[in-house]
């Protein structure tokens, strides 16, 4: 067993992890984040249902990654090809990486130690900036541990606005408009009060108006 290496702590560098993808071609994690954010997430593989479903939600949400300049990559020690099939089962388009020769396993200390029989991967979640310094790290073993979509989706916003020149500051908003009472004539001999009354109906909202003299 390879002593582990790696402090995978926020703030501290994240390996530049070397494995095949699920179509077998050698890749780079740095290559891979293709200096956007990055979403790694390993998984003890698809076999299990918590795996399954966690992906199926993070794959729902993979076009909102593309279109935000921000990437998925995901690690198991299960083979190319059946990462392969498994990608393709989920409609997912990001990257899978195979450490089924479990190389970076021990040095990343994330051995699922429950499961003697496969030795998987601990289920654990990492958000990188581009040069892989890790920003949010997330331990799975029990499944509300993992991150939501929504978490990833405030770390990369995070991560965006730290990297990009010309992303804005905190979200501005609107302040209350002042209000302004204007007094009618004392020289008009009547008076007419209007009040409105707010109605819901099916829902939708109705203002009815009524006049007295």
């Amino acid at each position: 067993m390879i002593a582990a290496t790696a402090n995978l702590e926020p703030g501290q560098p994240f390996p530049d992890l070397d494995l095949p993808d699920h179509t077998h071609r050698p890749r780079r994690l740095s290559e891979l984040a293709g200096g956007d954010p990055l979403a790694l997430l390993f998984s003890r593989g698809w076999w299990c249902p918590k795996e399954q479903r966690h992906l199926r939600e993070v794959t729902a949400a993979q076009g909102e990654f593309e279109v935000a300049y921000a990437r998925i990559v995901v690690v198991s020690i299960d083979s190319p090809e059946v990462q392969s099939a498994f990608r393709a089962g989920l409609g997912a388009r990001f990257s899978f990486l195979s450490d089924s020769g479990r190389v970076w396993l021990d040095r990343l200390d994330l051995l699922e130690k429950t499961d003697t029989t496969h030795r998987p991967y601990r289920p654990a979640a990492f958000t990188l900036h581009p040069d892989l310094t890790i920003h949010a790290a997330y331990d799975g073993y029990w499944y509300w541990g993992r991150p939501t979509v929504e978490n990833l989706r405030q770390d990369m916003r995070a991560i965006s606005r730290a990297i990009r020149e010309d992303f804005r500051g905190a979200p501005t908003r609107m302040s209350a408009p002042s209000r302004t009472l204007t007094r009618r004539s004392s020289s008009t001999s009547r008076r007419s009060s209007r009040r409105a009354v707010t109605r819901w109906r099916g829902g939708s909202r109705c203002s009815v108006t009524r006049s007295s003299a």
